[in-house]
Formats: C-alpha cells, structure tokens, sequence
C-alpha cells in the first residue's frame, strides 16, 4: 500500500479554502454611522445613526441642544428625504427665530411626515413636532399669501372628515390650510382673516371646476370654514380635530 505524505492534503485544503474565498462575493457587513443634521448659527442639532446597504433607515436618533442631548425615538425606522428651514421671528422679539422642517418617510407604508424643530429667543425654549405629510394640490397652485410676521402657514396632508366622510389625500387634493402663532407654552392655531380672504377665493374656483361629488362636498365644506375664518370666527369641529401634531420634545435652552 502507498502512503501520502499529510503535508499534500494539507496543501490541497489550503488550496481549496484560497480559491472559495477568492469566487465568493464579499459579505455585506453593517457598517454604522453618524449623520450630523444641523442649520448655521442654530441651538440646536441632529445626530441620526445609519447603516450601510440598509437605504438610509435610521436606528437611533438625538437632538443636542445647549444643555443636554435627547433622545428622538419616533423617528427610528423612517427615511431622510429632504430637510430646510428658515428665520422668522415668531416671539415679537427683534431676533429671528428659528423653524427647521426634516422630512421622512416610512419605508413600510410610504406614508410621509415632516419634523418640526422651532426655537424661541424670547423664553429661550424649543420644541420639537412630527407631523403627517403629504404632496397636495396648494404645492402646484401659483399663488401668494401674505401672513403676519408671528404666524406660520401649515398645510396639512389630508382634508377633515366632514360629517362623517372619508379623509381625502394626494397630490391632486385640496388639503386644509392652518395659521399658527408659537408662545413660550409652545403653538397654538390662530385665525388670520387676511390670509383666509384670499384662501377662500382660490379654495372656491377650485372647489367650482370639481366634478366629483364627494369631492366637491369636502371642498365646499373647507370653503365654508375658510370663509368662517376670513371673518375672524373659528373653523367648524372637524377642522379643529384633523389639526395633528403630535409633541415630541419640548425642551429649555439656557437654565
């Protein structure tokens, strides 16, 4: 009988080990890291933890602010897509305030939202909000609406459930418009007349021109609470409850 020498089917193994590594494809590891969100001279940032080869979804996220670093877990498992802000001055103070929209989406449903930080001079405080967010009819319409210098213009992602009938959503949708004032308690819905004067006349050519009834029954309900508004009284109840934003963090920045 003939014996090999141990060292040949060690060689061979070796051998055969080099050539598997060499044809298989590289493993995909989950490399994490750390995006840094933040706006020139703000308080305020955003640190969101993601990982490579898993589309941008976010695993932990926190806000730092002068004095502490938060935690912000309702937005774990969405997606950045898009962010932008600006200066208004929304206390009635002289220095301008900060309004900071992150926007985000949730990769299982697709549904849209939108992060809200706003930051006070006056009372040095911050909040933070997530609201839902969806592509509608006002982004396409040419139009300008001139608001008080202490208020902001929030169009909402669906329209209200009047009496009783399904919440309408979309990029071909006339959604509600909101006008919001912020105090150092945080913000609250105001009625700006002027605003809703000119809201109302672009509401109602549109809500002329629908030929779907249902449709055209929302439309002519939101016409009714624009033209409510533009008079300074308040919107009816369904308007009121499909205001949605949900409080995240409310937080001081200077002790």
């Amino acid at each position: 009988m003939k014996f090999f020498p141990r060292n040949i089917f060690s060689l061979s193994a070796y051998t055969l080990l080099t050539i598997l590594l060499v044809l298989s494809p590289p493993a995909k590891t989950c490399h994490a890291y750390f995006r840094l969100l933040k706006v020139r001279r703000a308080p305020v940032t955003i640190s969101v933890e993601q990982r490579k080869y898993e589309e941008g979804i976010i695993h932990r996220a926190f806000i730092r602010t002068p004095l502490e670093i938060l935690p912000l877990k309702e937005i774990e498992g969405f997606q950045l897509t898009g962010e932008n802000h600006r200066w208004q001055k929304l206390d009635g103070d002289k220095q301008p305030d900060l309004i900071w929209t992150i926007s985000l989406s949730d990769p299982g449903s697709g549904d849209q939202y939108k992060l809200w930080v706003v930051t006070l001079t006056r009372g040095s405080r911050g909040w933070i909000f997530l609201t839902p967010y969806g592509e509608n009819l006002w982004e396409r319409l040419p139009f300008t609406v001139d608001v008080p210098e202490d208020v902001i213009l929030h169009f909402s992602g669906s329209t209200p459930e009047y009496n009783g009938t399904p919440s309408l959503k979309g990029r071909d949708i006339m959604t509600f418009v909101y006008t919001l004032s912020f105090t150092e308690e945080g913000p609250k819905l105001v009625i700006a007349p002027e605003a809703y004067k000119i809201l109302y006349r672009i509401a109602s050519m549109v809500a002329a021109e629908e030929t779907d009834p249902q449709v055209k029954f929302v439309y002519e309900m939101i016409c009714s609470d624009f033209g409510k508004m533009s008079l300074g009284k308040m919107p009816s109840r369904d308007a009121v409850i499909n205001f949605s934003w949900q409080q995240v963090i409310n937080f001081p920045l200077e002790q």
